[in-house]
């Protein structure tokens, strides 16, 4: 082939070359382009997503700001997890599935509440709303500190007393047995005095008038020792009745130092705490179980948890166990106050049952058991058989060993029937001053168990403590 030829062909190719190569090089540039204002649109969204997350100043410190990070978390995942940890540290539960706003303002409110609750215990001092946890438990741990040792110091005054005033008793019943044998026997004598003057007023009528006149001298003698002998028996009833004035003025000595020392208090402390309400379905769970001596049936009363059992028992709501585990119960709401709802924490107590301890109690009174307005004939019979049943003793003895008395109403007293009422009914005046006898009794049992210092229940507190009202008036109760 010609030379050129040969060169205007090598040109036309090179021609080509060129506008193909500057053909793609365009589609290149202009698909580069195009696609470069996509990437730059996704990456300001992209960086504007990150900005909501953290800050440029955050960005740069999340190392600082959150802490160690385990591998294959991300940081916000991290931070999520701490957030949760100091949630069930606060709060003693999970929260995985509810959000980090709800479960701040659930943690906040809760620590308000606590801090409500706190304040009614450290009356001295004003609570800073942003103190903090740790700085409140450490002031509550401080404030029980120095209760428990000022209880400590009560305790041991209390125990004192108690001795003494057990000596005291102790002392008095002794010498008011001696009294009384003394009594005894000057009554006895008196008895045998006016024997033989009756003896001696009966000879005088029959024998002469010197021996008469003698008869009459021993006669004025024995009458003179038998005025000796009442004047003894007068003096060993003051003696009694002196005794029971010192021992009534050591009691008031004692209740000045220790003003009412309320022993109703171990009754009434709590013997558990709802852990789990359902209010669907009605139910509350208990920490106490099999281990604790639950048992079916068993009922309770509920009370606030941050606070203590009112003076008259009634609390928010009464429930009775139905499944008994180890260590829990579940239990039916028999009945509640509405305006009170049960929560978490809330306390139960039973007046009657205890996992350590057998109580002992006595019946005073006349009780209606079913609360139908009239007294029941058996009612002390079913209201006993009902405490021993539960696990609780019952006992006629009033004794310092009681733990309480439970009264019912005093007996009733009728007038006092006139001659006509007796003319009719020649029985009224018996009746009449059998009921008045009882009447009597009632009250010096009630003073004397007010002296020893025992906690009186009236019976309906004591439905209420044991979480029985409500069941009280169903029928088959008792």
């Amino acid at each position: 082939m010609p030379a050129g030829k040969r060169q205007r062909d090598t040109t036309m190719v090179t021609l080509v070359i060129f506008v193909a190569l500057f053909l793609i090089a365009a589609v290149v540039a202009v698909w580069s382009y195009a696609n470069s204002e996509s990437y730059r649109t996704r990456a300001n969204e992209l960086e504007r997503q990150l900005y909501d997350l953290a800050n440029r100043s955050e960005i740069t410190q999340l190392a600082s700001l959150v802490g160690a990070r385990p591998g294959g978390d991300s940081w916000l995942g991290t931070l999520l997890a701490y957030h949760r940890q100091l949630y069930t540290l606060l709060m003693g539960i999970p929260g995985e599935a509810t959000p980090a706003e709800v479960r701040s303002n659930t943690a906040q409110a809760r620590v308000t509440v606590v801090m409500q609750a706190a304040q009614r215990y450290l009356k001295d001092e004003t609570l800073d709303p942003n103190m903090g946890m740790v700085a409140l438990a450490k002031r509550l741990i401080d404030a029980l500190d120095r209760q428990l040792e000022a209880n400590a110091g009560l305790s041991k005054q209390m125990r004192d007393l108690q001795t003494r005033m057990d000596d005291l008793v102790k002392a008095s019943k002794e010498k008011e047995l001696q009294l009384n044998e003394q009594v005894d026997q000057l009554k006895q004598l008196a008895l045998e005095a006016n024997k033989k003057a009756e003896e001696y007023r009966q000879l005088l009528v029959q024998d002469s008038d010197q021996r008469a006149r003698s008869l009459q001298l021993r006669l004025d003698e024995e009458r003179q020792r038998a005025d000796r002998l009442d004047q003894e028996l007068a003096d060993a009833k003051a003696q009694i009745e002196q005794l029971d004035q010192r021992l009534r003025l050591a009691l008031d000595k004692v209740q000045r130092i220790e003003p009412d020392p309320n022993r109703a208090l171990e009754l009434y402390r709590p013997d558990g705490r709802i852990t789990v309400v359902d209010d669907h379905a009605g139910v509350v769970f208990i920490n106490l179980g099999s281990r604790d001596r639950v048992y079916m049936g068993l009922t309770f009363g509920v009370y606030e948890g941050a606070g203590a059992v009112p003076p008259d028992g009634k609390g928010k709501a009464e429930v009775e166990v139905f499944d008994i585990m180890p260590d829990t119960c579940r239990a039916r709401v028999v009945s509640k106050d509405p305006k009170r709802p049960i929560v978490i924490d809330d306390i139960v107590v039973n007046l009657l049952w205890d996992k350590d301890k057998v109580y002992k109690f006595a019946l005073l009174g006349q009780f209606d058991v079913n609360r139908d307005g009239r007294v029941d004939p058996d009612g002390l019979q079913a209201l006993s058989a009902l405490i021993e049943r539960w696990g609780a003793e019952t006992t006629d003895e009033i004794s310092p060993l009681l733990d309480a008395v439970i009264i019912g109403q005093p007996p009733s007293v009728p007038p006092k029937p006139t001659d006509q009422q007796l003319q009719i009914d020649p029985l009224a005046q018996e009746r009449y001053e059998q009921a008045l006898k009882e009447y009597d009794r009632y009250m010096a049992i009630r003073e004397r168990a007010v002296r020893l210092m025992l906690p009186i229940i009236p019976y309906d507190t004591f439905l209420y403590l044991i979480g029985y009202r409500g069941k009280a008036l169903l029928p088959g109760a008792f």
